[in-house]
């Protein structure tokens, strides 16, 4: 959800609502309203004109689309999976500022430091993030036959999942699960990098987005302070870090993943690593506690198919090495450090099946492909030659890219099997000094 300032001469430190400049001056407001939408600065006839840049963010390149879309963004809030939050909020960055307020709900811990230390360094410049944890969900339904509407059901079974079966539907129609809510935290600032002035004015700029997001009531959304906000955000990452492997790798619901013994037991080893990880971090912390947040989840979503699944056998990636890595690199940094190795060995396996499954559907297209170029009447050489390729596991797409390919390969063979040269093998190599002489 975004929303656009209406002019770029707004003053966005105050908040919204707040006039800038008194009443008694509203035609210089409005004259400087005029100055500051020109394209170029007006200065004093005794100095050349300069080219001004007012919106150029200090550490991001020029965008390409920065001319057709001058505006700032004032409000975002980011609901992408954490896999991708460091590159689509670098692709939007040009149009963030300070003044600018963004909530991010992403599950894997550490998202917003990462963008911290990539997209906006210098914390002078840097938007205002707050961390938001969401309990809703949603799903796209699956089509009805009887009528137009949709029903209650979920696009995708299991059945379909597992054997690749992607429903295409021209409709899309999401089915609300159920209540929720939303806990904002406190503003997500670097320790010791901002004044007293600098924060307070950092919270009134985020109060308008705070305000409207309290005031939906649907949406359940409330502030807390640190502590509470920490510990949902490290109850959604246990939860997921178990239950996502666990379901991919098996290919089971989440109501499954612990029904066998080896399984079980693996399931145990990613709770306690967790909390060797976490307990410091949290007072009174048992790993009692986390066994009953992994199977209160799983008695919850009993007939649910997690989303790791989902992506895994759509050989799309997953954010199991987010969240899951998250726990490996923080247990390196504790003394004595804390090795997550069930963690690092899931990570893994499901990157393993992942880009297996993903082959699997690049060769499907390739034949088929293949099939539809030989039934509009090709060469029969050149579908031949594309056949091969696939046997050959070569996944491209161009017959020229194909034989070139080949030919390397050819090439390669032939290596070390060429006769050596008889100059090389005999050389005739003149003797130093005098051959006469002899050491007796």
């Amino acid at each position: 959800m975004v929303q656009e300032v209406p002019s770029p001469s707004r003053n966005l430190l105050n908040p919204r609502g707040i006039p800038t400049t008194p009443k008694s001056s509203t035609s210089a407001g409005m004259s400087l309203n005029y100055l500051l939408r020109t394209k170029e600065s007006r200065c004093s006839l005794g100095r050349p004109p300069q080219r001004v840049e007012q919106n150029a963010h200090p550490l991001t390149a020029r965008h390409p689309a920065f001319e057709n879309s001058s505006r700032p963004i004032l409000n975002l809030i980011s609901t992408i999976r954490s896999k991708y939050s460091v590159s689509e909020m670098q692709k939007m960055a040009y149009r963030l500022r300070r003044e600018t307020t963004v909530v991010a709900t992403q599950e894997a811990m550490g998202s917003v430091e990462e963008v911290y230390r990539t997209v906006f360094r210098d914390t002078r410049s840097r938007p205002t993030f707050l961390i938001g944890v969401t309990s809703h969900g949603f799903w796209e339904s699956a089509p009805n036959a009887s009528n137009s509407s949709a029903s209650i059901h979920k696009k995708n079974t299991l059945q379909g999942i597992l054997i690749g079966q992607r429903v295409n539907q021209t409709s899309f129609t999401a089915v609300y699960a159920g209540f929720g809510s939303i806990k904002l935290g406190p503003l997500a600032l670097s320790p010791n990098t901002e004044s007293p002035e600098s924060v307070r004015k950092r919270e009134l700029t985020a109060q308008y987005l705070i305000n409207t997001l309290i005031a939906c009531t649907p949406l359940n959304a409330s502030r807390v302070n640190q502590g509470a906000s920490l510990y949902r955000r490290l109850q959604k990452a246990v939860r997921y870090s178990v239950i996502g492997p666990l379901s991919a790798l098996q290919e089971c619901k989440i109501s499954a993943v612990f029904d066998d013994d080896k399984w079980r037991q693996i399931g145990l080893d990613l709770i306690k690593e967790a909390w060797l990880v976490i307990r410091h971090d949290l007072r009174g912390l048992t790993l009692q506690k986390l066994n009953e947040w992994v199977m209160g989840d799983i008695h919850m979503f009993l007939k649910d198919i997690h989303p790791a699944l989902i992506h895994v056998m759509y050989g799309r990636s997953t954010d199991i090495e987010k969240i899951n890595g998250w726990f490996v690199e923080s247990g390196k940094l504790h003394k004595p450090p804390v090795h997550c190795i069930t963690h690092q060995a899931m990570i893994d396996a499901v990157q393993a099946k992942t880009e297996k499954i993903k082959r699997q559907f690049e060769l499907k297209a390739l034949e088929e492909r293949a099939k539809s170029e030989k039934k509009k009447g090709g060469p029969h050489q050149e579908g031949s030659s594309i056949g091969s390729s696939i046997h050959d596991g070569l996944v491209e797409f161009d017959r020229v890219e194909v034989i070139r390919m080949r030919k390397e390969k050819a090439q390669k063979a032939l290596l070390g099997n060429q006769p050596m040269p008889e100059r090389i093998t005999s050389p005739s190599i003149l003797p130093l000094g005098n051959s006469k002489l002899r050491i007796r």
